[in-house]
C-alpha cells in the first residue's frame, strides 16, 4: 500500500481539511498549528480541485515549506480532493496533478448517470436509480489507480436517506480489499455507519479519520468531540 508508512496514523491524524488554496477559511500553517496544539499524529490539507485548478503547484510549495518547518512536531501530507465524475470511475482532476501531491482523495458530491449528474429535485423521487448508480461509480473508481482514499464514502446517500443493502456493502468492501483503497471515517458526517465500517473490518480494508473540516474552530470542534 502506498501509504503504509502512516500506517500508525490512520485513525490519530486528521486525513481530510480545507484551507484557503479552495474553500477554507485558514491558512495551511494555521491548520497544522493547530494539529499540533490538538495532539494529532498527522495532518493532511486536501483542498478542492477540477480540472482547471491553477494553484496546485504554489500549494505543494506551500506545503513542503511546512513539512520543513513542523516535520519534528507532526508528519504534514498535501493532498486534493477531487469529484467522481462518471460511472468510470473518472475524477475531476488533470493527470498531471496526482503526482504532485502525497494523497489523492475521491468524493461523490452528485450522483453520476451515463453522461450527466442528476438533478437535485429528481433524487427523492428516483432513489432505487440512485442508489445503482451511485453502487457502479463506487465499484468503478475503486479501481482508479489515481485515488487513494474515498472520502465521506456514503455521506450523499445519507443526505437523500438513502439505505445501503447489506450485501451492496459486502461488495464494495470485499472490492477495496482487492484494489488496495483506503476508506474515510468521516467524523462531521459519521458516515460510514457502524454496520458498514464492520465490513471494511472483515475485509482488512484499511480507514483513515478525516474531519472535512473548513476552519480552524470546527477542527478544534471535531476533534473534541
Amino acid at each position: 500500500m502506498k501509504l503504509d508508512e502512516y500506517k500508525k496514523c490512520f485513525l490519530t491524524g486528521d486525513w481530510h481539511t480545507h484551507s484557503t488554496f479552495s474553500d477554507g477559511r485558514n491558512q495551511p500553517e494555521e491548520i497544522v498549528e493547530t494539529a499540533i496544539n490538538l495532539g494529532l499524529q498527522l495532518i493532511a490539507i486536501t483542498d478542492h480541485v477540477n480540472v482547471d485548478s491553477g494553484w496546485l503547484d504554489d500549494f505543494v510549495l506551500e506545503l513542503s515549506r511546512l513539512k520543513s518547518k513542523y516535520g519534528n512536531k507532526i508528519k504534514v501530507l498535501s493532498g486534493i480532493e477531487t469529484k467522481i465524475v462518471d460511472l468510470n470511475g473518472a475524477v475531476d482532476a488533470r493527470p498531471d496533478f496526482f503526482d504532485k501531491v502525497d494523497i489523492v482523495l475521491a468524493a461523490f458530491h452528485r450522483v453520476p448517470t451515463a453522461n450527466e449528474f442528476m438533478h437535485k429535485e429528481d433524487i427523492s423521487k428516483r432513489k432505487g436509480e440512485v442508489l445503482e448508480y451511485w453502487h457502479r461509480a463506487m465499484l468503478s473508481v475503486l479501481k482508479n489507480p489515481n485515488v487513494d482514499i474515498i472520502a465521506h464514502p456514503t455521506n450523499l446517500l445519507h443526505i437523500y436517506g438513502i439505505a445501503i443493502p447489506f450485501a451492496m456493502k459486502k461488495e464494495i468492501a470485499k472490492a477495496a480489499n482487492k484494489n488496495g483503497l483506503i476508506f474515510e471515517r468521516n467524523i462531521k458526517y459519521k458516515v460510514p455507519d457502524e454496520e458498514f465500517i464492520r465490513l471494511l473490518e472483515a475485509n482488512n480494508v484499511a480507514m483513515v479519520m478525516g474531519s472535512d473540516a473548513h476552519n480552524i474552530e470546527e477542527m478544534v470542534e471535531l476533534h473534541g468531540k
